[in-house]
C-alpha cells in the first residue's frame, strides 16, 4: 500500500503540520523518516496532471490527494484539467467532481481512494495563502497592523504587486512583525499564531483524514 499527497511546492509540509496541531499522526505506512515518499511535489500547477497520471498508474498506490491553487483562472479551471487527467489514465471510471467545503473525494474503483481540495476554500479564486491569512484571528492585533501596513503602502501610490496578492502581503507582514519576526507558516501553526481550530482549517482536516488512511 501506498499514499500519495501530490501538492504544486512546499505546500504539504504547511497542511500537514495543522494535522500534527490537532494531534493526528503520520498516514499509515509512514514516518517522520519516510514522510518525504508520501509527498509528491510537482513543482508547478503545469505539472500536477502528470502527477496525477503517474500515481493512478501506480498500482501499489491506494490514496491519492491533490491539492492545487485556483489562482486568479478560479475553481472550474482547476476541476477540468484534473478531471481531464484522471480521464486519460481511466477512461471508464464514472465520476463528477462537484466540490463542497469539504473539498471533495470519491472511490475511483476499488481499492483506490481520490481527493482533491482546491486552494483556499473550494470556491474561491486564490491561493494557499488566502487560505493561511484566514487562519489569523480576526481580533489579532498584529492583523489588524499587518491591514494597515498594506493600506498605507498602497495609498503611497505605485503598488509592486496585484490586489489578488493582498492576502498573501497581508500574511506575509503578519509573520514579520511577530516576536520571531519572519517565521514560516508551519512554525505559525506550531506556535499557536495560525488558528487550526479554525472552520476552514477544519473543513480542510476533514477532508485529509477523509481521503488518507490513518
Amino acid at each position: 500500500m501506498a499514499q500519495q499527497f501530490i501538492v504544486e511546492g512546499n505546500d504539504a509540509y504547511v497542511l500537514t503540520a495543522l494535522g500534527t496541531k490537532q494531534g493526528l499522526g503520520y498516514p499509515s505506512g509512514y514516518n517522520k523518516q519516510s514522510f518525504k515518499n508520501f509527498v509528491v511535489k510537482a513543482g508547478s500547477i503545469t505539472k500536477i496532471p502528470e502527477a496525477i497520471r503517474t500515481a493512478l498508474q501506480d498500482e501499489d498506490v491506494t490514496n491519492i490527494g491533490v491539492v492545487v491553487d485556483a489562482n486568479e483562472v478560479g475553481v472550474q479551471s482547476r476541476i477540468d484539467s484534473i478531471s481531464a487527467s484522471i480521464r486519460q489514465v481511466s477512461p471508464g471510471v464514472d465520476f463528477n467532481i462537484e466540490l463542497s467545503p469539504q473539498g471533495w473525494i470519491t472511490e475511483l474503483k476499488d481499492g483506490l481512494t481520490f481527493g482533491l481540495w482546491v486552494m483556499p476554500d473550494n470556491a474561491s479564486p486564490g491561493y494557499l495563502e488566502h487560505f493561511l491569512a484566514r487562519l489569523i484571528p480576526n481580533d489579532d492585533t498584529y492583523l489588524a497592523l499587518a491591514e494597515e501596513l498594506l493600506r498605507l503602502t498602497k495609498a503611497a501610490g505605485n503598488p509592486k504587486f496585484p490586489a489578488t496578492r493582498d492576502q498573501k502581503a497581508i500574511l506575509s507582514l503578519f509573520l514579520a512583525i511577530q516576536r520571531q519576526p519572519g517565521m514560516s507558516p508551519q512554525t505559525a501553526i506550531s506556535n499557536g499564531l495560525l488558528d487550526h481550530q479554525n472552520l476552514l482549517s477544519q473543513n480542510f482536516l476533514t477532508w485529509f483524514t477523509g481521503t488518507f488512511r490513518f
